[in-house]
């Protein structure tokens, strides 16, 4: 009988360490141990002329986070080896974090957390400005830079734009940098945006071009306050950019001084020109060309729209309102990829009449 007691307490005492062990191997692991929490998101909350200033959110397995800033144009060498820059790790901040930069203009700062065991999460980053006020630029080829306005001192400024000054004629104007960017805002040649509001400049589509950005800064009332510059140079040639397509035109509604057309790049169009010449006008050219000796009076047309117009970006409807009744007219448009000026695709020429 004792035996037989003391086996029944060893079966028990073997099954409640079964059950202890099954429980244990069910226990979740520790923050430290779930890399699904090893997260980080970052949020630039102000800026002034000597830092921009980022809150970040980290998940619980989340210790510490390694950052590196750079300028927007060593963003792309930035991404593509950002083990080899000199980088900042630090425990991730409670506070706000002044992030310093060595001069105004636009920046991109890489981050990424890293656990307490030194497990390293996804590189990510962000687009700041260092100034109170300024153009936040997030992309650009050579024919065309996107920038966002940010405004932080709201009581001072209230809208900004850029003119794309090319270093070579830069001096030939007879004035300074920020005369000649405060007479361009103040006479409407800059496209002028408030907080926030993003937007794009058109560019000459020259490869490593040099340029310098200018920036005009508007108080609230759109009075001129300053201009900044800042230094840029296009791309070199991307021989692995697809040429694009033809733009597709529609024209929605014609009436006897009035036109709706619409335009649809593909998606290798960085930009395009376009145009509506009238029957007489496009013969004019043509014959212009061939006066000249030109091979292709179409390409002559082509690099004429260039010349006397700014590139578009994205899918537009135009409505025109000054055409003239029962007259012929053609609409003429050329896209580009983002090697601007050699990436020309092939040109969409869609004739129609007013009424």
């Amino acid at each position: 009988m004792k035996f037989r007691f003391l086996r029944n307490l060893c079966l028990c005492f073997c099954a409640t360490l079964v059950a202890f062990s099954c429980n244990n191997s069910d226990t979740p692991p520790s923050p430290e141990d779930d890399l699904t929490q090893l997260t980080l998101t970052a949020e630039v909350v102000n800026a002034d002329n000597k830092n921009f200033y980022l809150q970040f959110t980290a998940g619980a397995a989340t210790h510490s986070v390694e950052y590196a800033v750079v300028s927007f144009q060593e963003a792309a060498a930035a991404r593509a080896d950002f083990e080899n820059l000199a980088s900042t790790t630090i425990a991730v901040p409670t506070e706000v974090l002044p992030v310093a930069c060595p001069a105004r203009g636009s920046y991109v700062c890489f981050y990424r957390p890293i656990s307490a065991k030194g497990d390293k999460g996804e590189v990510l980053e962000i687009n700041a400005i260092c100034g109170e006020a300024g153009i936040e630029i997030s992309g650009y080829d050579s024919i065309i830079l996107e920038y966002t306005v940010r405004i932080y001192d709201e009581e001072k400024y209230g809208s900004a734009g850029v003119l794309a000054i090319s270093k070579e004629m830069g001096s030939d104007f007879g004035m300074t940098l920020e005369e000649l960017i405060q007479t361009y805002a103040e006479i409407g040649g800059i496209a002028l945006d408030g907080k926030d509001v993003a937007h794009y400049a058109p560019l000459n589509g020259q490869q490593n071009y040099e340029f310098y950005l200018g920036v005009a800064l508007m108080d609230p009332q759109g009075n001129f306050v300053e201009a900044l510059t800042i230094d840029f140079t296009s791309p070199d040639l991307d021989n692995s950019l697809p040429l694009p397509e033809a733009t597709t035109v529609t024209l929605d509604d014609v009436q006897e001084t009035y036109a709706k057309v619409s335009f649809t790049p593909d998606e290798n169009t960085s930009a395009y020109v376009l145009a509506i010449l009238s029957q007489y006008d496009y013969e004019l050219l043509w014959d212009s060309a061939l006066a000249m000796g030109k091979e292709d009076p179409e390409l002559y047309i082509r690099d004429y729209i260039y010349f006397y117009t700014n590139p578009i970006r994205g899918e537009e409807t135009f409505e025109w309102s000054s055409l003239e009744a029962g007259t012929e007219y053609r609409v003429v448009t050329y896209p580009m990829n983002g090697n601007g000026l050699a990436g020309w695709g092939p040109g969409t020429i869609v004739p129609f009449q007013t009424k």
